[in-house]
């Protein structure tokens, strides 16, 4: 159902320039009110919206935007500029038409802004830039060569469990204490080690302490990425 439109009120002035345009058809016509559509028109009856991604996860990633409006812009690529956001922590540039790529993130997230700019009218969209742990790596030595089962642990000791965390373009995680704090570490047998409650204390491990003999894993699981250690303890 089309909406109401309200009658327009009674006017006799009208009527008579209808008349006086009927009896001289060709001599004069009515002229619709001018519609200010000009995209750089100040007052252009036009509105535009700009929607893309909610997020993004990666370092590298390239997502694009839409730019529409209503009534309904014109075929093509019009000429635009396109605006992204750079600060020391977070960088997304334009690289493209409505295209725009992620130079720098951290796993902290944060809201940015990116926009099409129409003179000193700016479109924007908002959406939320960071780094998804996407792999995951445990280890207990100076490297990833080092099992942490190659030595045992004593009762009453404590072990290191380092972490190498990376996004799904192979990025190693930039602020990587965020997605450490939003991970799960469990001990599979709390009997043999138990995570330490400070945990995480730096930003790449985890502690555990040796309370009994036997063995156990250590299974952490980071946004997307799980992975596990066996840990060995004395008697």
């Amino acid at each position: 159902m089309s909406p109401l439109r309200a009658r327009a009120p009674f006017r006799p002035m009208r009527i008579a320039a209808a008349i006086f345009c009927g009896v001289a058809v060709t001599s004069c016509h009515i002229e619709e009110p001018f519609a200010r559509n000009n995209l750089w028109d100040p007052g252009a009856d036009v509105t535009m919206t700009l929607t893309g991604p909610d997020s993004t996860f990666s370092m590298g990633e390239v997502f694009s935007v839409n730019l529409a409006g209503d009534p309904p812009l014109p075929p093509g690529q019009l000429q635009i500029e396109w605006a992204g956001t750079s600060d020391t922590s977070t960088r997304v540039l334009p690289s493209g038409y409505g295209r725009f790529t992620v130079t720098l993130a951290h796993a902290q997230f944060q809201r940015v802004a990116v926009g099409a700019v129409f003179d000193d009218v700016i479109v924007a969209w908002t959406l939320v830039v960071g780094q998804s742990v996407a792999s995951l790596g445990l280890y207990c030595g100076a490297s990833a060569l080092v099992p942490c089962d190659a030595s045992a642990m004593q009762v009453g000791t404590t072990r290191i469990i380092r972490s190498d965390m990376r996004d799904a373009n192979r990025n190693v995680l930039r602020r990587q204490i965020f997605a450490m704090r939003r991970a799960v570490i469990i001990s599979r047998d709390p009997g043999v080690v138990v995570i330490e409650p400070n945990a995480p204390t730096v930003a790449d491990n985890w502690t555990v302490r040796a309370v009994g003999p036997g063995s156990t894993w250590v299974v952490v699981r980071a946004d997307h990425a799980l992975d596990s250690v066996r840990v060995v303890v004395a008697p």
